[in-house]
């Protein structure tokens, strides 16, 4: 397997986390790289020189500007899961050990991570290794269920990608890379990206759509349209297509390829594809299927959908209501 991805919760990634700046936005990803590759839950403990390196900060690292980008890091922040499912607190705590620091996860965020021996079992379970009776019972309990939720983003170019909104959107639309299709209400898109109230739609235009358009181009994701739907004089919500190029045009293996528009077989983010080939066709259809449900659901038709709910999971169903009710 390779350790060039970072294996993120789709639960987690879709939540409002607070990165107020560039840099936050380094360290949450590098955090998240770093307990992937821990066999299970521990706190981090690391350097404060090493904070202010993954940060991607220039220089030496000074106490005062530390202290505030940790005080940004541990802000409190209530996180709307699902529907019926909310969390209230801060994903990251931190303890102040001399020159050294210790990140604390708490435990309701714990269960939105990937760890190593997630990342083993899924790799044996998809491979058909042999399991001890253990694996097979944490397999069972735990990481079948999460695996559903597996997010793979390529490291150098989540980190290589500059800027916030540029790294929100392009870890956003990896989730969606199968479909090549991202959409939620007007009003979500803005909390997820933490754009200002203050901004119109012509403003997040000039400063949030034109440069990302740019940026991700160079990890070989171009953004194809961008539609507003309008209710009564409101924006609504926000549908954002996109198609990618070969990989091999990403930051971290770069070259000229052309671009071809986004398939299951397209090697989008990552060439780690053996923990996503099982779920792949299901995940395609999943959107689909979701987006026509939220469709007939607004037109009375739910008799449409029973033909659709023997094909599907009963997670999946769960899913789509839930788009249903957000919607």
């Amino acid at each position: 397997m390779s350790d060039k991805s970072i294996r993120l919760h789709k639960e987690a990634n879709l939540m409002q986390i607070r990165l107020k700046k560039e840099s936050l936005a380094n360290v949450y990803y590098n955090l998240i790289d770093k307990y992937n590759k821990q066999h299970e839950y521990k706190p981090l403990e690391i350097s404060k020189s090493n904070l202010w390196e993954i940060a991607g900060l220039k220089g030496d690292y000074n106490s005062r500007d530390l202290r505030e980008l940790i005080e940004e890091l541990t802000k409190s922040n209530s996180y709307t899961i699902t529907e019926n499912h909310k969390i209230s607190g801060s994903m990251f705590v931190v303890e102040y050990l001399n020159d050294k620091i210790k990140i604390y996860v708490p435990e309701p965020f714990r269960k939105l991570i990937f760890y190593k021996k997630d990342i083993d079992l899924m790799y044996k379970a998809k491979h058909k290794k042999v399991l001890s009776v253990a694996e097979l019972d944490h397999y069972d309990k735990i990481t079948k269920k999460k695996s559903k939720f597996l997010v793979l983003l390529k490291k150098a170019d989540i980190l290589g990608v500059k800027g916030k909104y540029n790294k929100r959107l392009y870890s956003l639309l990896g989730q969606f890379k199968k479909t090549g299709l991202y959409f939620t209400t007007w009003n979500d898109f803005k909390e997820i990206l933490e754009i200002p109230k203050s901004y119109k739609s012509s403003n997040i235009d000039q400063k949030v759509f034109t440069p990302a358009k740019k940026e991700l181009l160079k990890v070989g994701l171009e953004i194809t349209e961008i539609k507003k739907i309008k209710k009564g004089r409101s924006i609504d919500r926000v549908e954002i297509r996109f198609k990618v190029e070969d990989t091999s045009t990403s930051l971290s293996n770069q070259g000229k390829v052309k671009g071809k528009e986004l398939s299951p077989k397209s090697p989008f983010f990552s060439k780690d594809r053996g923990l996503e080939r099982e779920e792949e066709k299901k995940d395609v259809m999943s959107e689909v299927k979701r987006r026509a449900l939220i469709e007939l659901s607004k037109k009375g038709k739910f008799n449409l959908i029973e033909p659709l709910m023997g094909l599907i999971t009963d997670e999946e169903v769960e899913e789509f209501m839930e788009g249903v009710r957000r919607w």
